[in-house]
């Protein structure tokens, strides 16, 4: 291992000097930690942290809170980083009192533009993207990364971005982490629409600017509700903590109206299937109808992570990638994760938008028992509360991302 790359050295991470400090701190921590794990090649800083968008707002006693995630991950080739980066990030959230994400990233993934780890194929993904424009390496060597042109990122990326927001969101729903959650939904039909449009960019203020530019287009086209009408852009701005009025990411300045947020997250989700597929689907029969559409598509496979039981999918690369043969009792099991996390993923949506109070084409009864129905397809029973049926969608999320 290299000597740490200590994040004094990484320039502003959120603009504040106050925060930067707060931030610093919690990073230093995370690297102490992180130091000793075997097979370890380097440790990266990404999201917003790492384009220097952090955010935070001075608390009651005038002491800087952080509102920002530290998002990091464990570069190396040995698989048992995957299971060190979900203790890690248990252990470092509870030890710099940050949130804390990390994932495990095979360098080969990084190097060849890759979608998964254990992955041959090539992708245009967000998370490529963003690592390549914008990674900071904390310690280590920085890894080489193929870097990918934002205007090649598929449709199919905005939309696993919005369903994946719609199953982490559900449980929050009323609580008190709820009006954050807005401004991630929101961000994230925003960062959908402009990967739809070839548009997409990597920081918080350069989307915060097309959106805007773009709004009224979205609104006359129908690809957003009216009533949505500059509520993205100021997500990005709340998200920075540059939104008059908002001291904080989350405050009341960034409550939405949960009709309208449902309005705005259904009409993108649809819209996003109708270019993509050609095909109108209501947000009724989105749980049902969406999967056998994705499956049909390669672009849609390759973007996907294994799911189901991942050991068999990982067992099943390893004898591959060391000359064995497969027999056939061994090929469904390591491919059925394809189906389940895509229909997870589906569910995600009509759980949301009831808890939400449902649509002008969906009451909330229609969109839970159609989820209910879809996820029951591949073995997972929800719950006929939302709420539960919410926090139990995204267990199984969580499982088998």
């Amino acid at each position: 291992m290299a000597a740490p790359v200590r994040n004094r050295s990484l320039g502003s991470l959120s603009g504040d000097p106050a925060i930067d400090q707060r931030l610093r701190a919690a990073l230093d921590r995370l690297v102490d930690l992180a130091a000793p794990i075997d097979g370890l090649d380097a440790l990266l800083l990404g999201g917003s942290l790492a384009r220097g968008e952090g955010a935070g707002h001075r608390g009651a006693d005038g002491e800087p809170v952080v509102d920002s995630d530290i998002e990091a991950y464990l570069v190396g080739r040995d698989r048992s980083l995957r299971r060190q980066a979900s203790l890690l990030s248990a252990s470092a959230t509870s030890a710099t009192g940050v949130e804390v994400s990390l994932a495990w990233l095979h360098p080969d993934r990084l190097r060849h533009g890759r979608a998964r780890n254990l992955s041959f194929r090539p992708a245009r993904t967000i998370l490529a993207y963003d690592l390549g424009a914008s990674a900071r390496t904390l310690l280590g060597a920085p890894p080489a990364i193929r870097p990918v042109d934002p205007a090649t990122i598929p449709i199919a990326e905005g939309l696993r971005l919005l369903l994946n927001r719609c199953v982490e969101a559900a449980p929050a729903v009323g609580g008190p982490a709820w009006p954050r959650w807005q401004d991630k939904l929101l961000t994230a039909a925003g960062d959908a629409l402009l990967i739809a449009d070839g548009a997409y960019a990597g920081g918080y203020a350069e989307r915060a600017a097309a959106v805007a530019r773009e709004s009224a287009d979205w609104i006359a086209s129908g690809r957003i509700p009216p009533a949505s009408d500059g509520l993205i852009a100021a997500a990005y701005g709340r998200r920075l903590g540059t939104t008059a009025g908002a001291t904080a990411p989350g405050t009341s300045a960034g409550t939405v109206p949960a009709a309208t947020l449902a309005a705005i997250v259904a009409s993108v989700a649809t819209g996003l299937v109708r270019t993509d597929f050609g095909v109108e689907l209501a947000v009724a029969d989105f749980a049902a109808g969406c999967p056998p559409l994705a499956r049909r598509s390669a672009t849609y496979a390759r973007y996907l992570p294994p799911a189901g039981p991942a050991r068999h999918y990982d067992a099943a690369v390893t004898a591959i990638r060391a000359g064995s043969r497969l027999g056939w009792r061994r090929w469904p099991a390591a491919l059925a994760g394809r189906s389940a996390i895509l229909q997870v993923l589906a569910c995600g949506l009509p759980i949301l938008l009831a808890r939400l109070g449902g649509t002008d084409g969906a009451a909330p009864t229609e969109l839970l028992a159609g989820a209910r129905r879809a996820a029951r397809t591949v073995g997972l029973d929800l719950p006929d509360d939302a709420a539960a049926a919410a926090t139990r969608l995204e267990s199984a999320w969580r499982r088998i991302s």
